[in-house]
Formats: C-alpha cells, structure tokens, sequence
C-alpha cells in the first residue's frame, strides 16, 4: 500500500512537471524574454546625426556655378577630365602643408586618401577659413608648375576659394529632406537627437541660420560642431568630449554618418553606429534613409551587435 501511496505521489509530481514544461515554462520564458527586450529598448535613448552626407548633401549644380561655368568649359576644351579636379585639388593641398604622422586618421569624403592637413586645420578651427583660402591660393600662384595649363591653375585656385569660403558652403549645401523627416519622426519615438559633424564654425553659423527650420529640430546644447570643439571626427576625443559633457552612457546612443571610419572610431568607445549609404539616382546619389531605419530598428529590438552594421 506505501508503495502504492508512492508512487501515486510520484506520478502526481511527474504530472505537474510535464504541465509546467508543456506549458508554463514556454510562458514564463516569453514573459522574461519579453521583459529582456522591453529592457534593450529602453536603453537607446539617443540618436546622433551627421550633417554633410547624411542630412546634408552637396548641389554640384551649384558647386560649378561657384567654380565659374566658363573655366569649367575652357577646361573641358582642353580635354581634361572635369571629374578629376577633386583629386588635384587634393594634390596640391597636401603640397601646401605635408601631413604629419601622427594626424587623425581621417579620409576625404569619397575615402579615396588622408585628408589634407589644411583640412585638419580648418575644420578643427585652428585656422580660419580666411587665412587658409590666402594661404591656398598664393601657393597655386606661385607654383604654376604643378599644373598642366593655366586653365588648370585658375580652375583648381577658383576650387580652393569655394571649399574654404564659408558663404560658398553654405550656398551649395542643401537639405536632405528624407534626412529632416527621419529626424523627426526619431523625436515623435521618444529619442533625444543631437548633431555631430565635422564643420568649420564660420560655415555652420551660415547653414544654421539659412536653414533654421532644419536646426530647430535640435536642442542647442545638442548641436557639436568640430570648429568649436576643436576635435574632428574620427578622433576618438571627440566622442568622449560630446558623451562626457551630456553625461551620456555610449551603449545608450547610436550615431549615424556617411563615413566608415568615424562609425568605427564611435564603435570602439561603445555607441552603436550606422554607415549612412548612397542610393544612386537619375543625376546624383543621396542618404539611403530606408536602409538607416532597418539597421536602427535592429538595433532597438536588440537583434545585432554594435561590430555588425556596415
């Protein structure tokens, strides 16, 4: 009978076992996991744009207008590659001042090379855009040997003036509007966003005040700007300098730029980042901001690890 009595309590245990791994535990487990997630979402707090390439794009229409459509003619008569002005420009600017070893690692936008150190310069506000722009183009004065023509020479010098000429930035430069919508619909979410972007202090003051209705979307305390820090992108001061002074845990921010080394640099300080790709259109590429939502919903939902979005 004892044993009987046994192992009724056993099969009765046995029992409520099964019933919990059938069906309680399944429920407790997607309780947790559901707790879990609601955790991972609460710990993005904060979005970090770049303006250039992200919610700012170049009118290269309107970067020739600066340049002077007739010297762009007279060089395109003389056979030259008008694509490959860019790169010479490049090549006389590190003539002008040779790079140093120890600079930031930082690329030219199409992250072909190093950027120039004049650009170091002037974007870290070291120098003014005035000084650099005089110190620029006497040295294409008087070196017309670096040049194939005198239509270079005029091209490449009427370049440097619009590059650093902060009121020529702010005339080529116009919103992204599928960048601007993005920005607000973060906010409506809930997310604090901010601004991080490698700008002369000259150029930004300009674009903020053309596009108010864009920066207005910000916080003023929100807005960090190279110029007036006197850091740029990658270098990692820079992050540490924008998380430090708004008291922010990386894990808890997510960044997005066009350029894959300033994603890396955030990334190893922990923030979560986003490579802003290029969607190719008729005449020009703009910020693939469908591509941006997916790997920010990713991120959210805690679907991918920081290392993984390139």
């Amino acid at each position: 009978m004892g044993k009987f009595v046994f192992s009724a309590h056993t099969c009765a245990l046995i029992g409520l076992l099964c019933i919990f791994t059938t069906v309680l535990f399944p429920l407790v487990s997607a309780t947790l996991e559901s707790a879990q997630q609601t955790q991972k979402q609460q710990e993005i707090k904060t979005i970090i744009f770049d303006l250039g390439g992200v919610l700012f794009n170049t009118d290269k229409t309107s970067a020739f207008k600066q340049i002077g459509i007739i010297k762009v003619l007279n060089y395109l008569l003389r056979l030259h590659n008008p694509f490959q002005i860019t790169k010479k420009l490049y090549n006389i600017l590190d003539a002008v001042c040779p790079l140093p070893e120890q600079a930031p690692r930082a690329l030219t936008p199409d992250g072909s090379r190093l950027l120039p150190k004049v650009f170091h310069d002037w974007l870290s506000g070291r120098h003014s855009p005035a000084q650099i722009s005089e110190s620029v183009s006497l040295f294409i004065s008087q070196h017309p040997e670096r040049f194939a023509s005198a239509t270079e020479q005029q091209l490449i010098k009427a370049a440097a003036q619009m590059t650093f000429t902060p009121q020529s930035i702010a005339k080529i430069q116009c919103p992204v509007q599928a960048g601007v919508e993005f920005v607000k619909k973060c906010k409506k979410q809930g997310f604090d966003v901010m601004i991080l972007s490698n700008l002369d202090a000259e150029s930004f003051k300009l674009l903020q005040k053309k596009y108010s209705n864009v920066f207005e979307l910000f916080k003023k305390e929100n807005i960090f700007i190279s110029g007036k820090m006197g850091q740029i992108k990658p270098d990692p001061a820079i992050y540490e300098t924008l998380l430090r002074d708004r008291c922010l845990d990386p894990s808890s921010c997510i960044f997005i730029d066009d350029q894959k080394e300033n994603i890396e640099s955030a990334r190893k300080l922990g923030i979560h980042g986003i490579l802003c790709k290029k969607k190719k259109g008729l005449l020009c590429s703009s910020p693939d901001f469908a591509h941006v939502q997916k790997e920010l919903d990713k991120i959210v939902k805690g679907t991918t690890t920081i290392a993984s979005i390139v």
